[in-house]
């Protein structure tokens, strides 16, 4: 029997065919089947509805919670699935944009055995293909807060045509930019631009974009799917890498 893994998105459709080709190269062969659901809202909506309950959001058993939100979910039991990662964006023009909300989240969300396991894209799910083939224009890439509204349309234009359309990515591709997002990841948290052996923890990727903000108004660009995926693997990614591609 496979291993179990969900797959929580933030919305219907984007997320979910960026990650078609990501989950069949470097999750599936691995006799793991991943199941995607869809919590249909922000990060700061999931914050909300966990608030709610009067014993704090460290106390909230999510897996109800998501099976409300998506009736997929309602044929499974907690115990099917080992691990659980959720994908949601950093969105800081939403009206209900908090820092301090999205630091506790991680806190809660830190192992993807238990309560599970949570990644940030910054500024939100289209910077994965926010790559205009220039290596050091992406590692040095944000983008302005006030400019987040419109990052869709920015991507469109910036992207390089071999990277604008995801579900044409070959694994060369792939390996090519979870290899950049990695090394940004690192550069940015340790100011190393090497591939990381083990994980770059999303709450230190959250602490540099926070004095970012402060800074100079701007968010960082990249993605949560390779920093799941440098999570998942770890020390092994880099080899699974080169071994694939």
């Amino acid at each position: 029997m496979s291993e179990k893994i969900l797959f929580v998105f933030e919305g219907e459709k984007t997320e979910h065919v960026i990650a078609r080709n990501f989950i069949s190269h470097y999750i599936q062969k691995e006799n793991k089947t991943v199941i995607k659901i869809s919590f249909c809202g922000e990060i700061y909506q999931l914050y909300k509805k966990m608030s709610e309950d009067d014993f704090g959001i460290e106390f909230v058993d999510l897996f109800p919670l998501l099976q409300e939100r998506d009736e997929n979910l309602k044929k499974y039991k907690r115990d099917d699935f080992s691990q659980i990662y959720l994908f949601f964006d950093y969105d800081p023009h939403a009206t209900n944009a908090s820092n301090s909300i999205l630091n506790e989240l991680l806190d809660v969300f830190c192992q993807e055995t238990e309560k599970g396991k949570l990644f940030v894209s910054y500024p939100m799910v289209e910077s994965i293909r926010c790559y205009n083939g220039i290596e050091d224009n992406f590692m040095d890439l944000l983008i302005n807060i006030d400019e987040v509204a419109y990052f869709k349309q920015t991507v469109n234009s910036y992207a390089h045509k071999k990277y604008n359309n995801v579900p044409q990515w070959t694994i060369n591709i792939w390996s090519e930019v979870i290899d950049l997002h990695c090394r940004k990841a690192n550069l940015i948290v340790h100011s190393k631009n090497d591939f990381p052996e083990r994980e770059v923890p999303q709450d230190l990727i959250l602490t540099k974009q926070i004095e970012h903000e402060n800074k100079s108004n701007n968010v960082i660009v990249i993605s949560a799917f390779p920093l799941m995926l440098l999570s998942h693997y770890g020390e092994k990614t880099a080899s699974i890498l080169q071994n694939l591609a």
